[in-house]
């Protein structure tokens, strides 16, 4: 049924068609000006937000995929394991780091190291374990999860090279 409009004579006419939707949850016909169907209650709105968050979850399932992959790639070109080696006969130091392409060894004199550093609390380890060389550049040489006091320790004496010792732990001992 349309629009009724009441003429002179008191006579009763249809103007227009109205426009019906269909409720999507009890399938009843409602005017298409509601907001809410009469008979379930259900909110014509929300249907309306729910076709706009459909995009959220694609979005979200595409970010998190990306993010996966540029993290593999980063981890399969980093390094897979470090090894530091004393030779007292030469006097120097091995460092050999296995990674992807292979194994990549660097000698370093003992006179070019002028001291050792061993962090409690550092940046890739709980326990690490440096060689600061003549420039002044930190080179890490060993990490670990457990402590490696001791090794540091024989390191420095094998080299005849100071053993600096540095806490970077909130609760200082």
């Amino acid at each position: 049924m349309g629009r009724i409009e009441l003429d002179s004579m008191r006579i009763i006419k249809p103007i227009g068609k109205l426009v019906n939707k269909t409720c999507n949850s009890c399938g009843s016909d409602v005017p298409h000006y509601v907001t809410r169907c009469k008979h379930c209650f259900n909110d014509f709105r929300d249907q309306n937000r729910k076709k706009k968050t459909n995009l959220i979850l694609p979005l979200l399932v595409f970010s998190l995929g990306f993010m996966g992959f540029v993290t593999t790639q980063k981890m399969a070109k980093t390094q897979i394991s470090k090894q530091s080696i004393v030779e007292q006969e030469s006097e120097s130091l091995i460092m050999i780091e296995m990674g992807i392409e292979g194994p990549i060894s660097n000698r370093v004199p003992f006179s070019d190291i002028t001291s050792l550093e061993y962090v409690l609390g550092g940046d890739s380890q709980i326990y690490e374990l440096f060689i600061i060389d003549s420039k002044g550049e930190k080179k890490l040489i060993f990490g670990s999860g457990d402590s490696i006091k001791k090794r540091a320790d024989q390191m420095a004496e094998m080299m005849n090279k100071k053993l600096i010792v540095t806490n970077n732990t909130r609760m200082q001992r």
